[in-house]
């Protein structure tokens, strides 16, 4: 589990959308960042600081999508239920779900909001047309067969290995 912790809102305008924005804390971001070092061979890497969400917007975002996290750019939205208190009562979110994202994050990096976006959608579309169907099921399907997702779960499996953390755990 890596800790986080919340950032105050700019504006009370946008705190409804804010109000859970936090920051990996600064020895959770180097031993991401230090992870990705190692796994993509790149001693140089530097992992952009991480956002994440865990309000009721990302409780929605995450339901609909039916998934533990999502990633726009630099912004991870989290299901408020990987969010949780250790026993000194640090707020903590799954490594293996941070790394799972920050992958995408490196990878919007790597191509650019819209060239990222692009490329997933149009995997997406192509892998369920593929299928000639529309359920839960082909979706689901299409989904784990997109390039970036099979590589980010690739990331999320070193990250256990490396780490020793176990999935199941938390």
């Amino acid at each position: 589990m890596l800790d986080v912790s919340r950032s105050s809102p700019l504006t009370s305008d946008i705190q409804h959308l804010t109000s859970a924005l936090m920051k990996l804390a600064a020895e959770s971001q180097t031993h991401i960042q230090n992870f990705f070092r190692s796994h993509l061979r790149d001693e140089t890497l530097e992992l952009p600081s991480v956002s994440i969400y865990g309000n009721r917007f990302a409780g929605l975002l995450t339901g609909v999508c039916r998934v533990g996290g999502i990633t726009f750019g630099r912004r991870i939205f989290v299901a408020p239920s990987f969010i949780k208190r250790n026993e000194t009562g640090r707020l903590t979110i799954p490594g293996w779900l941070v790394a799972h994202e920050a992958m995408h994050m490196l990878q919007y990096k790597e191509h650019g909001t819209v060239g990222f976006l692009a490329c997933y959608l149009h995997e997406f579309w192509q892998r369920l047309r593929e299928t000639k169907r529309w359920d839960r099921a082909a979706r689901m399907t299409a989904y784990l067969a997109i390039a970036e997702e099979c590589v980010a779960r690739a990331a999320e499996d070193a990250y256990c290995a490396w780490s020793g953390e176990d999935k199941d755990e938390g």
